[in-house]
């Protein structure tokens, strides 16, 4: 009889654990409901039904730098090497997590592609002169696709140009 009541008393406590979540501040947790999207909990304390439901996904929704260093090669054929800092934060972690297969890697290669590309269609006097240009017309051009995936790109900052001889 005890050992039935033990066995009663800890399978309780596990039941008890699936079923709080606690969300730490800022931080979103995508739950799914038997495997299809069901609601996206904000920072605090929830419960959830045990078998039914789970977390799929946890997402910091705090803005995040990443340095991106990269090399190119301008219009007039003069390769640089550009490294800028990124700062990007997840506005809505539903689409986030089903947009694609990693968010934070997807709006880097976002990024890094529309960079290079900006480059390539301007001089390299230009870029040194203007590169104030260069990141708002990646940040323009990035800024669609990267809301479709549930991120914000809040900046792109350049913090080297330079010639690679």
């Amino acid at each position: 009889m005890l050992y039935v009541a033990i066995i009663v008393v800890v399978f309780l406590v596990l039941l008890i654990s699936k079923c709080v979540i606690v969300v730490p501040e800022g931080n979103a947790f995508v739950i799914e409901r038997l495997g299809r999207y069901d609601r996206t909990l904000p920072p605090g304390l929830h419960v959830i039904p045990p078998f039914t439901d789970r977390v799929a996904f946890r997402y910091s929704v705090l803005p995040r730098e990443e340095t991106i260093s990269d090399q190119c090669v301008t219009l007039d054929n003069v390769p640089v090497r550009v490294t800028s800092v990124l700062r990007a934060q997840i506005r809505d972690a539903r689409q986030a997590a089903y947009a694609t297969a990693n968010a934070a890697d997807s709006i880097v290669t976002l990024v890094r592609t529309h960079q290079r590309q900006s480059i390539g269609q301007r001089s390299w006097d230009d870029l040194r002169q203007y590169p104030r240009e260069l990141e708002s017309a990646v940040v323009s051009a990035a800024a669609g696709p990267a809301g479709e995936m549930g991120v914000t790109i809040l900046a792109l900052d350049v913090k080297n140009l330079e010639r690679v001889e």
